[in-house]
């Protein structure tokens, strides 16, 4: 068993179950509506790519050239959960109701948690990288910066991060 595969199919996202339960047919696929960030890095209306795709699967979306359009977020993240399209149902309510979709590793690992958040990012300014550190190092560090003022107060369930650019 797979992993999701997210796919843009003439300007929509979907999520495509195919590789996640048995029985069903690479023709299930599942359309979700995604959540977008608007972060004054992003790009503005028209040129920013995640205000066209988020226009294209949400036909009351209306693109403001004043606004700047930063993040696409694909997932289960409490600040911006995706949701099915044809149905208006969470994607971590799917994901609870068909637990075998994340395959034993992951739930092993995650609980009955998408383990990425998959982010689409339109950029308009410099950004600094970020970096999640493991379970062990954030703690560890955490210790050893105890007098220090840390932001953030849990990791990113992944360690790995493939950017691509200008695909």
């Amino acid at each position: 068993m797979g992993m999701p595969c997210f796919s843009n199919i003439n300007s929509s996202l979907f999520l495509s179950s195919c590789h996640l339960l048995p029985g069903l047919s690479c023709a299930h696929i599942m359309e979700l509506k995604c959540t977008m960030q608007q972060y004054a890095w992003g790009k503005y209306g028209q040129s920013s790519e995640v205000a066209l795709l988020n226009s294209s699967g949400n036909p009351d979306f209306v693109i403001d050239d004043a606004v700047p359009y930063a993040e696409l977020w694909m997932g289960t993240h409490p600040n911006g959960p995706s949701v099915l399209k044809s149905s208006n149902q969470q994607l971590v309510d799917w994901i609870h109701a068909h637990p075998e979709s994340l395959g034993a590793k992951a739930k092993e690992k995650f609980g009955l948690q998408l383990p990425f958040l998959f982010k689409v990012l339109s950029v308009n300014q410099a950004l600094s990288i970020q970096a999640h550190p493991d379970k062990v190092f954030f703690i560890m560090s955490q210790r050893s910066m105890s007098a220090l003022s840390v932001k953030e107060t849990s990791i990113a369930p992944s360690k790995h991060t493939t950017c691509f650019f200008n695909f």
